[in-house]
C-alpha cells in the first residue's frame, strides 16, 4: 500500500495534479469489464510515451480495504477526506472528486438510471465531458 507522498511523480506532480484514469461499465460486459478495457489501453499508451501513468483510484479506505494495484498500474489513488465519507456514497464521492480534478473524462453509461449516467451528467455540469455521444 502506498501513500499519498509515495505517489508523486518524478516532477513532483501529485495525482490530482495528473490525469486519473477511471472508466465506467459498459452494456454487455461483465461488472468493470469496460474499467479493463480502458486500463489496457492506458497500459498499451505507456509504451509509447513513458510520462503516462495508470493510477487505480480507490473509493474505500486502504487501511479497510487493501489493495495491490493490479498488473500495469502505476500506484493507487485514495482522495483526500474520503474518511469522513458514508461506505455507501464512497463510490460516487470518489468519482465525483475525479472529475473535479481531471481535464477530460471519457465514460460509458448505457443505462440511464446508473451512477455512470449521474456522473456524466455531472461531468456536463462541471464542462468536464467535452462532448456527450448517445449510442
Amino acid at each position: 500500500m502506498q501513500s499519498r507522498k509515495s505517489q508523486d511523480s518524478a516532477d513532483g506532480r501529485s495525482p490530482d495534479e495528473r490525469c486519473i484514469v477511471r472508466a465506467l461499465p459498459v452494456q454487455k460486459m461483465p461488472h468493470g469489464g469496460f474499467d479493463r478495457l480502458a486500463a489496457k489501453a492506458v497500459v498499451e499508451a505507456k509504451k509509447i510515451d513513458p510520462e503516462v501513468t495508470l493510477v487505480l483510484l480507490l473509493p474505500y479506505h486502504p487501511e479497510n480495504r487493501p489493495m495491490v494495484p493490479p498488473k500495469g498500474f502505476d500506484g493507487t489513488y485514495y482522495p483526500p477526506d474520503m474518511e469522513r465519507v458514508p461506505r455507501r456514497v464512497a463510490l460516487v464521492r470518489a468519482n465525483r472528486y475525479m472529475v473535479d480534478h481531471v481535464d477530460y473524462l471519457i465514460a460509458y453509461a448505457w443505462h440511464p438510471a446508473s451512477n455512470a449516467q449521474e456522473l456524466v451528467e455531472y461531468a456536463k455540469l462541471k464542462k468536464t465531458l467535452l462532448k456527450a455521444t448517445k449510442i
